[in-house]
């Protein structure tokens, strides 16, 4: 077990090799958050790292701030996008342009703690020892900070002995539980070695909402493991975004679901997927009747089904509610 391994948590008791570490940073119009992220990245105590900035064409400027706070710091390479490609990109170009055999992500408008990338590698460190042949990514909880003040802890998965293989992209697609699977798994808490992105061959850039999620499922798919850190270690600022609306959201799980369509299918999950989908958009958006209509034809159809989905569901309902509630307001 992972949580049984000697000093997962910290550095004492063996020699730490510091390996280089590139934190990647995305950046889109985020003039007001953007230096906040650069600090939050140099102040880590991981000693052999550079920052590695991908500003995505922004019309506000941000690119000229990140120019102009980074002169004299050897360590930050901004790079500039041609044209707005989208985050999957943005984030494989950092993949590409990364010299750090450990890649960490951040967004423009989060901080980390200064211990990130620390407990993070070591956390990777000891699954290798449990895990030597696999694919390892790791996520940390995070503290959600909203617009309104209110603040609440996004848990991840994998907190004991890691989630591991299929179980990973069966929760993710039609939300079975099994071991450590509760939590989520957000790219501005992830780790990973540079060869685990370069094996799973980056991001899905026709996917522009949910490509994070989109590697999560093919991680699990090619067997692979998410181990995670219970405390949290990135303070996530909630922010109001044309693309973080409930259509899009709607949207976006619905590519995923059509992506893995021959994977859900053989599993029996696809066309209950899609209606259910469908009812958490009218769920959501409070439209009473196409949802008691959905719901109620899903339940004389499969009720087997029905009833493991309801059950599935419960531990994630909180998250779900917080997200829902917010992007409401954005509508």
């Amino acid at each position: 077990m992972l949580d049984t391994l000697p000093n997962w948590q910290g550095f004492s008791g063996f020699k730490m090799k510091y390996e280089r570490v590139t934190i990647g940073i995305t950046s889109y119009n985020a003039k007001d958050t953007i230096l906040d992220a650069i600090k939050s990245a140099q102040q880590q105590d991981w000693p052999n790292k550079e920052i590695l900035i991908l500003d995505d064409f922004s019309t506000d400027g941000s690119d000229f701030i990140i120019a102009n706070y980074i002169r004299g710091f050897n360590d930050i390479k901004l790079v500039r996008q041609p044209e707005n490609r989208g985050v999957a990109a943005a984030r494989n170009r950092i993949i590409t342009e990364a010299t750090g055999e450990f890649i960490a992500f951040f967004d423009d408008d989060d901080k980390s703690l200064s211990d990130r990338l620390r407990v993070q590698i070591n956390r990777i460190k000891s699954a290798e020892k449990v895990y030597p042949k696999s694919l390892i990514v790791s996520h940390t909880a995070r503290i959600q900070q909203y617009p309104d003040g209110k603040e609440r802890i996004e848990t991840t998965i994998g907190n004991q002995n890691g989630a591991v293989g299929k179980a990973i992209s069966e929760r993710i697609l039609f939300g079975k539980v099994s071991s450590e699977v509760i939590g989520s798994c957000a790219t501005c808490s992830q780790i990973a070695r540079k060869s685990v992105y370069l094996e799973l061959c980056g991001f899905d850039e026709s996917l522009r909402r949910s490509e994070d999620t989109d590697l999560m499922i093919r991680l699990g798919l090619a067997g692979g493991v998410v181990v995670g850190v219970p405390e949290p270690k990135v303070i996530q600022r909630m922010t109001y975004g044309n693309e973080k609306t409930l259509i899009r959201e709607h949207e976006a799980q619905t590519a995923l679901l059509t992506k893995y369509r021959s994977f859900l299918t053989e599993a029996g999950w696809y066309t209950f997927m899609l209606q259910w989908n469908n009812s958490r958009l009218y769920l959501a958006r409070k439209e009473w009747f196409n949802f008691v209509f959905t719901m109620g034809k899903l339940l004389l159809k499969y009720p087997n089904k029905f009833f493991y989905k309801v059950l599935w569901s419960l531990p994630a309902r909180k998250s779900r509610d917080s997200r829902n509630k917010f992007l409401r307001q954005i509508q």
